[in-house]
């Protein structure tokens, strides 16, 4: 099992795992992730939060908007 996991929560309501990684992101990094998820001009990415999640611990690493 990977080390980390990304997280994309829906504001208000759940959230979904969408990909496992051995690699522990930066803030700009996920950031660069998030912005490629939403690929689009009229998305509505503002209703979304991403985040990095230690597996074993479930410790929030870090958070990009």
């Amino acid at each position: 099992m990977e080390k980390y996991r990304i997280e994309l929560i829906k504001i208000g309501s759940c959230n979904s795992t969408i990909d496992n990684t051995d690699t522990r992101l930066t803030q700009e990094e996920l950031t660069e992730v998030m912005d490629d998820w939403f690929d689009c001009d009229n998305c509505d990415k503002d209703d979304y939060i991403m985040q990095l999640v230690d597996n074993e611990t479930d410790e929030i690493i870090c958070k990009a908007y």
